[in-house]
């Protein structure tokens, strides 16, 4: 991995560089400064041994004399002392009387320092310090140059310094520090390396376990949309249960969960669906043995935390999750998991969205059939009603049609049923609604459709079933209402009859109208000819509906074959 490989964003490459600018703009810095600084220090203690210098050689003088053999003596002695400078005397006007370099022979009669720089700048002070080229000494040189008296011997005094040693020493520092620089630019992107190497991995690391978590929570709102959309579209536990055991494992894994419903007397709390293995739990329990409904919130039971269990859990020492399934402000039941110890925060969140979703499918499911209920359900009596009796009654006569079978229509009416109430009262005509309806229900087949059409008529649809079928199941009806006696509050109501009128399909009609006044036709006819009894609808040559009288029933006689038809 290169430091900077092409795929690197500018910002990435932006703060690797800011080191590598930092040390060098620090570096630079830094030397700027030493040099500033040693310069300073430099002049500062140059200008301070060319004036110990110069003090010393006035002193000289005054003690040795002013000719110009004595000064010649004093600079060579100071000249040799301080061989790093150079020592010069003239008179005021210029002439050069000695000089440290230059031997008594090497002087020149015509040698003067009047038209040097820094006796031009001392016309206009006693003393004067710069720095300029000597081609003499064919650098740069430092000069301090001043006015002095010695008895009635007035002259100038000149100390001057090559500056090449310490900028020399200046190159030096300034190699030495990059070299330093250098150094610390390698180490530092050695360093840079490794720590980009290290925060590549990192954030590959990092860009990894992202994307797998984004992979996850996309995969979990997938699914958890699908489990609703799917929840929505149920219309029984069944089909719930099948969607709960193919989606919910995808999402919190293969773990044993249940779901219990409270009844709608709310002092049961039951068991309705379960995946994931058996529940070791209570089927069937009062709501108070769960923590959860109790507090309206989740429940854990024998987690690190507390080992308080729900009472409907029996002796099941795992650990257990009970959360209220709420829906419109009220507990309706409750999802119950065995997530184990090691179950992630994640699980347990997308449990609480389950138990969320699950808990309005329910709700809903439970809204839909009551719905449903009402819509195809008598209220008094439980049996279906007029509607549904008109759609089922179609559905069935389709699929005669189709598969080619009959299909039996009982239509059903109790004898003298108004004056009962009149002499009972309508409680006990309810009563006896209801009662009689379980007795049908009772007596019919389990595929066979028993409906109320309104008052004290009832229908009964029986599929597939052929007339002899039909007149059998006419004759045990009849024979099982008149057998049985009424009771209300200790009140005897004594026993009812009822008649029947009878018609197939498609002996005496093709369509639910026909079939419908066919046997309401026999119905009337058999109200007619003394009640208690049935009767079937007929069809003559002109295709007038006809019937057959059948006798009606004798209490005494207690024996199908008696009962003969007309």
């Amino acid at each position: 991995m290169t430091l900077f490989s092409p795929s690197s964003s500018p910002s990435r490459r932006s703060i690797f560089l800011f080191p590598f600018v930092g040390v060098l703009a620090f570096t630079l810095i830094a030397s700027a400064s030493l040099e500033l600084i040693l310069r300073h220090w430099y002049a500062d203690r140059t200008d301070k041994d060319m004036r110990q210098l110069m003090a010393t050689t006035i002193d000289t003088l005054r003690r040795i004399g002013t000719d110009d053999y004595e000064i010649a003596v004093a600079v060579d002695s100071l000249g040799l002392a301080a061989p790093k400078y150079r020592l010069t005397i003239s008179t005021a006007d210029g002439r050069i009387i000695a000089d440290s370099v230059l031997s008594e022979e090497g002087l020149e009669p015509g040698d003067s320092l009047a038209k040097s720089k820094e006796y031009l700048a001392l016309q206009h002070s006693n003393e004067v310090r710069l720095s300029r080229y000597s081609a003499a000494a064919d650098g740069e040189m430092l000069f301090l140059i001043k006015r002095f008296q010695v008895d009635n011997f007035k002259g100038l005094i000149r100390i001057g310094m090559q500056t090449a040693e310490f900028n020399g020493a200046i190159f030096e520092l300034r190699l030495l520090l990059g070299g330093l620089a250098l150094v610390a630019l390698l180490s530092m992107a050695g360093l840079v390396s490794m720590f980009s190497r290290y925060i590549n991995a990192l954030m590959s690391r990092e860009q990894s376990f992202l994307e797998s978590r984004v992979e996850q929570r996309t995969r979990d709102i997938l699914l958890l949309h699908r489990l609703t959309n799917m929840l929505a579209a149920c219309q029984n536990l069944t089909e719930v249960q099948n969607v709960v055991e193919d989606i919910v494992p995808r999402i919190i894994g293969n773990t044993n969960c249940s779901v219990s419903l409270v009844n709608a007397s709310r002092n049961l709390v039951e068991k309705k669906i379960d995946w994931g293995g058996e529940w070791p739990g209570d089927d069937i329990f009062n709501p108070d043995d769960c923590w959860a409904l109790r507090k309206g919130k989740l429940h854990f039971s024998h987690d690190e935390l507390s080992a308080q269990s729900c009472p409907h859990m029996g002796q099941c020492e795992q650990t257990t999750l009970c959360i209220p399934l709420l829906a419109h402000g009220n507990a309706i039941g409750l999802l119950h998991m065995m997530p184990g110890k090691d179950t992630s925060a994640r699980i347990q969140d997308m449990t609480m969205t389950i138990a969320e979703h699950l808990g309005l499918a329910l709700a809903n499911l439970d809204m839909q059939e009551r719905l449903r209920q009402q819509a195809t359900r008598d209220a008094l009596t439980g049996l279906y009603n007029r509607r549904h009796f008109e759609e089922s009654l179609d559905k069935e006569l389709s699929r005669s049609q189709r598969h080619h079978e009959p299909c039996g229509l009982l239509m059903i009416d109790i004898d003298h049923f108004k004056s009962f109430n009149d002499t009972f009262g309508h409680d006990a005509g309810d009563y006896v609604l209801k009662s009689l309806s379980l007795l049908l229900k009772d007596a019919v087949r389990n595929e066979d459709t028993v409906c109320r059409l309104g008052g004290e008529e009832i229908a009964v649809i029986l599929p597939k079933a052929n007339i002899n079928d039909a007149i059998a199941c006419a004759d045990k009806l009849c024979r099982v209402i008149a057998g049985n006696h009424f009771q209300l509050n200790s009140t005897a109501l004594g026993s009812v009859t009822i008649s029947i009128g009878l018609s197939i399909y498609p002996i005496h009609a093709h369509s639910s109208e026909g079939l419908i006044k066919s046997a309401d036709i026999a119905l009337y006819d058999a109200k007619a000819n003394g009640r208690n009894r049935f009767e079937v609808a007929s069809i003559s040559e002109d295709g007038e509906q006809g019937y057959c009288l059948v006798e009606p029933y004798n209490e005494t006689d207690n024996n199908s074959n008696d009962r003969k038809m007309a």
